[in-house]
Order: C-alpha cells, then sequence, then structure tokens
C-alpha cells in the first residue's frame, strides 16, 4: 500500500519543483557566478546513483526536486575548498546519511522511510505537503553531513561539542541560502516522530549517532529566529515557546555568523 500511496505522491512531484533557492549573501560576502564547467575543479560534486527496486521512485522524486542542484550552486559559488566533497545518493541498507572520505552518502532508503513516516502521520494537509516536507528534510541532513565534511576538509577545530558546532554552521547555510525551511521542518518531523516511534527509527538511528536532544533542537530553533530573515518573525509563538527572550537568539546567530566567517577566511570566495 505505501509504494502505491509513494507512487501517487509522485505523480505531485511538479507542483514543487518549479522553484528553485534562491542566491544570497551569505558571511557578509556576495554569492559569485561560477563559470566552470570542469568537476574535477569544482569544490562538491553531486552524484545521484542509480536506483533499485523500491529507491527508484525516491530517486525519481529527490532529482525531479531540483532543489540538490540549487544547493550546489550556492555552495560552489561561496566556498573554494582544497578538495573536493562528493554528495552521493545511493541504494544502500542503511537509514542513516553519514559522510565518510570526502563522501556524504544518502541513502535513498533515508528518502523511502521518512515518505512514508509523513503519509502514516498525516503530517501535511497534501501529497504535494508531504513531498515538500521530505525533500527539506533531506536537504537538512545533507546539510548537517555536509558540515561535517567541509569542516574536515578545512582541517578546523573543534572548539565545543562537536555537534552543537555541525548543528550552528548547519542552520547558517540554511538561512543564508533562504532555506529557512529546511531546518523547521527537519525539527517539526523529528519532534513529531518522537512522540510516536520507538527506538528502532530511523531517527534514533540518525541522531543517536549525534547525540540529538530536546535542548539541540531547541538550539536549531533559536539560531533561525535569530536570523531574522524570511516569513519566521513570530517563530516562537508557532512552536509554543512562551516566554522565550528572542534578543539572546539573535546576538548568538550574529555570533556564530561573524565566527564562521573569520574560521573560513580564504575559503570563502
Amino acid at each position: 500500500m505505501s509504494v502505491i500511496i509513494v507512487f501517487i505522491l509522485y505523480l505531485f512531484l511538479p507542483v514543487i519543483c518549479d522553484q528553485d533557492s534562491n542566491t544570497s549573501k551569505i558571511f557578509d560576502f556576495e554569492h559569485k557566478q561560477d563559470e566552470r564547467s570542469d568537476n574535477s575543479n569544482r569544490s562538491f560534486k553531486l552524484v545521484y546513483e542509480k536506483a533499485i527496486g523500491n529507491d527508484i521512485p525516491a530517486y525519481e522524486m529527490i532529482k525531479g526536486s531540483k532543489k540538490f542542484e540549487a544547493l550546489i550552486r550556492n555552495l560552489e559559488s561561496t566556498f573554494q575548498l582544497p578538495s573536493q566533497i562528493t554528495i552521493k545518493f545511493k541504494s544502500i541498507e542503511s537509514l542513516s546519511p553519514m559522510y565518510e572520505n570526502g563522501q556524504v552518502i544518502i541513502p535513498y532508503n533515508f528518502f523511502n522511510y521518512y515518505l512514508n513516516f509523513v503519509i502514516a502521520s498525516g503530517y501535511g494537509k497534501t501529497g504535494a505537503d508531504k513531498l515538500s516536507a521530505v525533500v527539506n528534510l533531506t536537504q537538512f541532513a545533507l546539510f548537517h553531513e555536509l558540515s561535517h565534511g567541509i569542516i574536515e576538509v578545512l582541517d578546523i577545530p573543534f572548539l565545543g561539542k562537536e555537534e552543537h558546532v555541525v548543528d550552528g554552521l548547519t542552520v547558517l547555510l540554511a538561512t543564508r541560502f533562504d532555506i529557512d525551511v529546511v531546518p523547521l521542518t527537519a525539527v517539526e518531523i523529528f519532534e513529531l516522530e518522537a512522540k510516536v516511534s520507538d527506538n528502532t527509527t530511523a531517527s534514533q538511528m540518525f541522531w543517536g549517532k549525534h547525540s540529538i536532544s530536546k535542548d539541540r533542537m531547541d538550539d536549531i530553533l533559536c539560531l533561525v529566529q535569530g536570523s531574522n530573515e524570511g516569513p519566521n518573525k513570530n517563530l516562537f509563538a508557532d512552536v509554543n515557546a512562551v516566554g522565550v527572550d528572542k534578543s539572546p537568539c539573535c546576538k548568538e546567530y550574529e555570533r556564530i555568523n561573524e565566527n564562521w566567517s573569520r574560521v573560513f577566511g580564504s575559503a570563502l570566495k
């Protein structure tokens, strides 16, 4: 039954595929158009490996969204890395995205799992809403693992808890690329899953490795609020975080933005 529903959602794909991510400022630097066509000279490479069996609809929906090509364009026009990072979607048994040896691996299984979850949980009003949410969640997972990769490639030491540092960079990239909805959707789905699922879920496998906690999810929401961009000015009211002072979030976002600007230095174009 879930395969049939996934196929029906696939028919809605054009509804969410026409919007590209806008190019915007990041770390107070203007994006520059990158004219290079030789992938070997680029900092990022996107690969969709051939999907197998039930992964085929996921492959079509991920690639058809065109969101990940837009991410690569934004990343490429922002960073100049000493070695290339490959972002690879592939058919593997694991549900957990990972970074290893210069590659970000996003399993089609991860997308399939969460598409089935949002269908079963009643998340979203329409098929397009559900599909868009899982594409956003997949972008968040990509940003998170890619942040690990960028830090490794640039040999940046961790001054603090590694996952909190990566969370900050993940949110910074998403908000500065004008896709605040990516971390917001991720937290929303993970919180929903925590209410209805057990410890065998994909989020436990992914986040268990990364020690996810309510505090970390609150920090992610705070940083999005602190970015003070887009339609999220009433974020805390929307997530029922009553009585939270927004001004520390703005200061924290500014601090993280400034610190990463200094740390990246010449790696920024």
